[in-house]
């Protein structure tokens, strides 16, 4: 349908990671404009306040749906979790979802937590591992039985177990 107007010009923005048959694909359209843009080559500072504007505005919205004072969280609150992100993009959405799945009775111990440690010696794929490992301790239901946590553990090792026999 986009093809038979004539006079309306469309932009579409379309990304996708880097895999050789859609480079190929969008190449091989003659009537496109296609820009190839690396992101490993974007500037370390211009990921990190890109960073930074995600955690502002999904943090302010947690900050809404729990009641949190104004001034949640401060200025250096996100500056230690844009150093903490160490420029991925999946670390800063995964703490929001871990915030914001603690709901407004553990949003902000659950922000402390992330918060514990340094980050400046560490890498990001261990800020990344650190995140995952403190998802999951938080992802039991503290009201599940005793019978109940177990099944649920046993659960759990068959299913990380199968992910990981497949990854190796």
């Amino acid at each position: 349908l986009a093809r038979a107007l004539r006079t309306t010009r469309l932009r579409i923005f379309i990304t996708s990671r880097p895999e050789t048959s859609i480079h190929l694909n969008f190449r091989a359209i003659p009537e496109i404009c296609y820009y190839d843009l690396i992101l490993h080559d974007v500037s370390r500072a211009t990921v990190d306040n890109d960073i930074s504007i995600f955690f502002k505005h999904h943090l302010g919205i947690i900050r809404e749906k729990c009641s949190l004072p104004a001034g949640w969280p401060n200025e250096q609150t996100i500056t230690r979790l844009v150093q903490s992100a160490g420029g991925l993009f999946i670390w800063a959405a995964t703490a929001c979802r871990f915030i914001y799945d603690g709901d407004g009775l553990f949003g902000q111990e659950r922000l402390l937590d992330i918060l514990e440690g340094d980050s400046s010696t560490t890498e990001p794929e261990e800020e990344l591992n650190s995140i995952y490992i403190k998802v999951l301790e938080n992802s039991v239901n503290p009201r599940l039985k005793p019978q109940e946590k177990e099944r649920y553990f046993e659960m759990l090792r068959e299913t990380l177990g199968a992910i990981v026999l497949l990854f190796s």
